[in-house]
């Protein structure tokens, strides 16, 4: 089985009921362009999601006993690029005959990762967003401090002021 499928326009403020319940927080704005391509062959699940969202804004927090415990908010200012749109690729695999297998857990555990791996590297993200990935010499995954200290290196001040000077004249950064 082979299926593609792509969607253009969706308006997200549609799933906001979902979104409070599941992430504590509703969508007021928001667009959604959906390409997928689900491949099962040899009753093993290939999948390629690739979502694009522009114009997401979240409203204020909310309680809910089935949210997430993931800083949704935080991610969702470091996904957005500068023009404030989220462009995003979320493989998905798994085999049929896994008495466990869900698509859904597939995807949410995939979305999960994605997010820890923001909050995991904020600079690498923050540089990304202040547009000075691809330089090799501003590789932000972690920024080191000297054995004992609480001083940043010469390199590693230089790193973050880059990234701090592009992010101070670039509103989207924040």
């Amino acid at each position: 089985m082979d299926i593609k499928a792509q969607s253009d326009g969706y308006q997200l403020i549609n799933l906001t009921a979902y979104s409070a319940k599941y992430t504590g927080y509703p969508i007021t704005m928001g667009t959604l362009k959906v390409d997928v391509h689900y491949l099962v062959q040899n009753r093993q699940l290939t999948a390629t999601n690739h979502l694009f969202i522009s114009r997401l804004s979240l409203g204020e927090k909310v309680q809910s006993p089935n949210s997430i415990d993931l800083p949704i908010a935080l991610a969702v200012k470091l996904l957005k690029n500068p023009r404030g749109e989220i462009d995003i690729t979320v493989p998905v695999s798994g085999s049929l005959d896994d008495p466990q297998f869900s698509v859904g857990a597939l995807f949410r555990q995939a979305a999960k990762d994605v997010i820890l791996k923001i909050v995991e590297s904020p600079f690498e993200i923050l540089a990304a967003v202040a547009g000075v990935e691809g330089r090799s010499s501003q590789n932000l995954q972690h920024v080191p401090f000297p054995p004992g200290q609480a001083t940043l290196t010469p390199a590693a001040r230089s790193q973050l002021l880059t990234v701090a000077k592009r992010c101070k004249t670039d509103p989207s950064c924040a």
